[in-house]
C-alpha cells in the first residue's frame, strides 16, 4: 500500500537568500554585502530554515540589500592573499624561507634506520 503527501510548512514571509550566497566557516555563516564600485562588506547572518537551494535569514540582512551570491571561494581567496601579502616579510640573507618556520603536520618524529645486514651491498648482476 502507497500513500502520497505534500507537506507545505507555513513560514510566513521571510527573507530568502541562495544558499550559494552564503559563506560558511563551521562557526559563522558570513555573505557578501555589495556597496557598489566594487566594494563589498563581509556581514555574519544568523540563517534559519534551507529550502529548494535558499536559506532564510532570521539576523544580519536587510531586504533590498545586494549579496554576491556565487564565487565566494574566490572572495575568500583574495581576502587571505591580501592579508598574506600585508604581514609577508622575506627572510635576512642567507636564511632559508622554512627556516624557523613551526611544522604544521604534525608533531616532529625521529626515526632510525637501519639494515640487515649492517651495510646494504649492491645488487650481483649476471
Amino acid at each position: 500500500m502507497y500513500v502520497g503527501v505534500a507537506i507545505t510548512p507555513r513560514f510566513g514571509r521571510a527573507l530568502v537568500i541562495p544558499d550559494t550566497g552564503v559563506f560558511r566557516t563551521g562557526e559563522h555563516n558570513v555573505v557578501f554585502i555589495d556597496r557598489g564600485d566594487g566594494y563589498l562588506t563581509p556581514t555574519e547572518v544568523e540563517l534559519g530554515a534551507h529550502l529548494a537551494h535558499s536559506f532564510q535569514v532570521l539576523k544580519g540582512l536587510k531586504a533590498g540589500e545586494r549579496i554576491v551570491s556565487s564565487a565566494n571561494f574566490l572572495i575568500d581567496s583574495e581576502s587571505q592573499l591580501q592579508a598574506a601579502a600585508g604581514t609577508f616579510a622575506p627572510p635576512p640573507p642567507g636564511v632559508s624561507a622554512s627556516a624557523g618556520q613551526p611544522q604544521t603536520h604534525g608533531p616532529a618524529v625521529n626515526a632510525d634506520l637501519t639494515t640487515d645486514p649492517n651495510r646494504p651491498r649492491a645488487a650481483k648482476t649476471g
